[in-house]
């Protein structure tokens, strides 16, 4: 059955704008989509239209870039990773209903925006190397991805503290996890009704905008160097953080 979108009229050019940047950012790097796409769609809808239907989106945007990545993804990592996330996320909420959110998600950002420091002083050979478990790291990112939605820039932070991992198997493994645990959040959105047709509507709507912005950063990614790839990788992290940080500030003292 048809729902109305969840946008109108001059939105549409927003929302597909703010897509197609996003999109882009995902195409080279291989996560940022949902927390650029959140933050700047949340200014059009509210929280709760815009979640789900970035859920969706991340789907298409991972079966779209999977065929040229497909060879390169450690899917033992993922499917580690993966099981941890899906212990951890229910912990991150359990410790969000029962202690003061706002104390909680602030020390997080903190923290995530304090690591990512450390890790562009150790990308520039600063600081010794360092590595975690993959379940360790997915339960870690799973109590990120329940207190805040973040399970993606943890992830990613603890695969670019490897100094022998290559960009394009980072990429390539954050497209494969990115699939698994968006149809895992998406699925159990639906089964608690807080994803509808209007959500799928949208996202199919706004697809042309998200697999052009793919296409350009997956072009940009191929001309790049594991350098500059790290270093747009740990600045994003940065500023999700940072970003993240200055909100929940924001909500404190207003």
């Amino acid at each position: 059955m048809f729902a109305a979108p969840v946008f109108a009229g001059w939105e549409w050019a927003a929302a597909g704008v703010a897509v197609f940047l996003a999109a882009a950012v995902r195409g080279f790097a291989g996560f940022g989509f949902s927390a650029l796409t959140v933050a700047s769609l949340s200014l059009l809808a509210a929280p709760a239209m815009v979640v789900p239907m970035v859920f969706a989106m991340e789907i298409a945007a991972s079966c779209w870039m999977l065929p040229s990545v497909w060879r390169r993804a450690d899917f033992r990592w993922v499917a580690l990773v993966f099981c941890g996330i899906a212990v951890g996320s229910p912990l991150g909420l359990t410790l969000l209903s029962r202690l003061p959110a706002d104390v909680l998600r602030s020390a997080l950002y903190g923290a995530l925006l304090c690591v990512s420091v450390l890790a562009l002083f150790q990308q520039r050979g600063r600081l010794r190397r360092w590595r975690a478990p993959a379940p360790v790291v997915g339960l870690l990112a799973g109590v990120g991805n329940g207190m805040a939605a973040i399970a993606g820039a943890i992830s990613v932070l603890f695969l670019l503290a490897e100094r022998e991992n290559d960009p394009a198997r980072i990429r390539a493994s954050l497209v494969c996890l990115f699939l698994a645990t968006d149809i895992y959040a998406l699925c159990w959105g639906g089964a608690m009704g807080v994803a509808g047709a209007a959500h799928f509507w949208t996202a199919l709507l706004l697809l042309p905008a998200l697999f052009a912005g793919v296409t350009i950063g997956g072009r940009f990614f191929q001309r790049s160097t594991p350098e500059k790839y790290r270093l747009f990788a740990l600045g994003l992290i940065f500023a999700v953080a940072a970003g993240g940080l200055l909100r929940q500030l924001a909500g404190v003292f207003t």
